[in-house]
């Protein structure tokens, strides 16, 4: 058998987690968590407590359908949000506070159906009101049902300047959701990365570099084609794994250094699909396979 039937039949045999959950308690149904207490179908998640039906959240607490969010509380079917307390239906928002139906909002309290507002309190539709207008106003809006007032949140988004790309202290970066990034290109939802490019939810608090083609993962370098990794240096083709050095093809190793081909290793050196080699054997090896893995793509195309 050539390279590509071994390590299907190795990946076949290897045993594979179900889910990966660290420092979790009654995380029923929840994968890629850590820190998490009291959580159900959340994925992609830290530090949560009480929220459900959520993926891409950390630090929040009593939420429920949210995505791609941080430091919430109390707040239901919120995506791109941070900072938010007692709020639901926010698209793009920061820093709210009992607001509800709202798009592009920063530092609010208390609006209903806003669009691009910054420190507003008792808005309808961007204009102000005193309290007591505001909540009778809020309460009749409130029986349209919710697919109408996102009806009319849409509708009136059309008319609200917005803007193109969300970059925060970031220079010569291109895609969207960027944070504190230098020299990326078309990525988007990455946090402390420099010198990449192709990346998507990516990102952590350590600076990475010289990333490209990269999902879910961070605090790496010199790492291609990379899925589920974290503190990976110079490593190719890889899933679901961490702290590992120039390996490549590998899926759920750990703690890994010159591995080629592995499934579910940890704490390993020179291994080629799962078995030990000197370092000589490993290089002279790896190079052959690489070798016949470039014929057999150029006899397909």
């Amino acid at each position: 058998m050539n390279f590509n039937e071994n390590y299907l039949e190795l990946l076949s045999k290897t045993p594979h987690r179900s889910f990966k959950q660290i420092k979790v308690e009654n995380c029923e149904y929840a994968d890629y968590i850590e820190g998490g207490k009291n959580c159900y179908y959340v994925f992609d998640a830290g530090e949560v407590e009480d929220v459900y039906y959520s993926d891409w959240i950390a630090f929040s607490k009593n939420c429920c359908d949210c995505s791609h969010s941080l430091m919430m509380e109390l707040s239901y079917e919120c995506i791109d949000c941070q900072e938010c307390y007692n709020s639901n239906f926010l698209l793009d928002c920061s820093n709210m506070t009992d607001c509800n139906f709202c798009f592009s909002c920063k530092s609010c309290k208390n609006c209903f159906l806003c669009s691009g507002i910054k420190q507003k309190k008792y808005c309808i539709f961007n204009k102000e009101h005193s309290e007591n207008d505001y909540y009778e106003k809020i309460a009749h809006l409130k029986k349209e049902g919710i697919s109408k007032l996102i009806d009319l949140l849409n509708e009136f988004n059309l008319n609200v300047p917005r803007i193109n790309m969300h970059l925060v202290n970031c220079e010569n970066c291109s895609g969207d959701f960027i944070t504190d990034s230098k020299n990326v290109y078309h990525s988007f939802g990455i946090f402390k990365e420099q010198d990449s490019g192709y990346l998507h939810d990516w990102g952590s608090y350590e600076t990475g570099s010289d990333n490209f083609d990269c999902l879910m993962g961070g605090n790496s370098q010199l790492c291609y084609e990379c899925v589920y990794m974290d503190y990976g240096y110079n490593c190719n083709f890889m899933h679901s794994c961490s702290h590992c050095t120039d390996c490549e093809y590998c899926v759920e190793c750990h703690n890994c250094k010159n591995c080629f081909g592995c499934s579910y290793l940890q704490h390993k050196e020179f291994y080629i699909l799962n078995q030990p080699v000197s370092k000589d054997e490993f290089f002279e090896k790896v190079a052959k396979i690489k070798k016949g893995l470039n014929a057999n793509e150029k006899i397909n195309q």
